[in-house]
């Protein structure tokens, strides 16, 4: 399932970075994902279930969806309006049987390019030929080889595939910046996970440690600035660790975007917070979980942090445009 470029795509090493895992760790996820949807979704429509029944089939250990919020966010799963979520490229990961079984019910994958036909006998390449007439330039038929103008084995059964370009790898990324690898919210320092991970706790000291626990002490501070912004009680309404983990994935993406730069990562997520606060549509319903309203996922975040606040800030609070120098002021840093 899995083509050799695989392993060198930069986002195979994103899916790495985010989840904090080594290369075996990921390549196995991969491959997991890749035989749930050839076995229960073959078109690639994976959405069909849900996070939890994906993640159970794939034997994730750690806090309920984060894998599936981490293969999105690496690029592996797309959202899709129909599908809810389709696998990326799924047209070129399925394997023979894959592309065959599509192929003999005249069926297209989930993203609209078509199967290969190379394992079809005459009488399946005619009807899938009758289906698909016209061939719309709007799906892509890349993988099909009858377009080529080859003939094609004149005998009822073409048990031989027809041979299909190999891809041509993927340049080989520049190593991530060490300040960006931090570690999995399910590798936590004190070696809890290790063996599924592959670190021992030798591993966890030194920098990367000391990155660690400043990450943690910064979503620690935010949490509490959350709770004064959106009028929580924070003995009540507390930082438990599904949603410490889905806030250090957030803070670790804008760390990416803004070099390592962590004041400035910092004050992307306080930005949001403060945002959320000012709704007073959120704050008059009860919208202001710190979940459900701000960290859920990538496109919640980025969506929470766009939205226009008012000029004067809330309750005598930072404003949008605060520099990071006063924002870490303003948090009591």
């Amino acid at each position: 399932m899995a083509l050799r470029a695989v392993p060198d795509h930069p986002k195979f090493w994103r899916l790495k970075r985010i989840l904090g895992i080594n290369k075996s760790c990921a390549l196995g996820y991969l491959e997991c994902t890749w035989h749930f949807c050839a076995k229960f979704t073959p078109a690639g429509n994976i959405g069909k279930y849900s996070d939890d029944e994906i993640e159970a089939w794939l034997e994730w250990d750690g806090d309920p969806g984060i894998l599936i919020a981490a293969l999105r966010a690496s690029g592996w799963l797309d959202d899709d309006e129909e599908h809810r979520l389709i696998v990326h490229d799924w047209h070129h990961h399925a394997d023979e049987a894959v592309q065959t079984e599509l192929a003999r019910k005249c069926l297209t994958f989930a993203s609209g390019n078509l199967p290969k036909t190379g394992r079809l006998n005459k009488p399946e390449r005619e009807r899938f030929n009758a289906a698909f007439p016209d061939r719309p330039s709007s799906v892509k038929s890349d993988s099909l080889t009858e377009d080529s103008g080859a003939e094609q084995p004149k005998s009822d059964f073409a048990t031989k595939p027809v041979p299909v370009p190999v891809p041509v790898p993927e340049p080989v990324p520049e190593p991530v910046p060490e300040e960006l690898l931090s570690a999995s919210p399910q590798c936590e320092p004190d070696g809890s996970h290790d063996s599924e991970c592959g670190l021992d706790q030798s591993s966890q000291s030194g920098a990367k440690g000391e990155e660690r626990r400043q990450e943690k002490v910064v979503v620690e501070r935010l949490f509490g600035f959350y709770c004064k912004a959106v009028g929580r009680d924070a003995r009540r309404y507390t930082l438990t660790k599904l949603r410490r983990d889905k806030a250090l994935l957030r803070f670790r993406e804008r760390c990416e975007v803004h070099d390592g730069d962590l004041e400035a990562a910092e004050a992307d997520l306080a930005k949001a917070i403060e945002n959320l606060a000012a709704s007073e549509y959120h704050q008059e319903n009860g919208y202001v979980d710190w979940l459900n309203q701000i960290f859920r996922s990538t496109e919640e975040f980025e969506r929470r942090l766009t939205w226009k606040t008012p000029e004067k800030g809330i309750n005598g609070h930072f404003n949008p445009g605060i520099s990071a120098a006063e924002l870490r002021a303003a948090l009591g840093r």
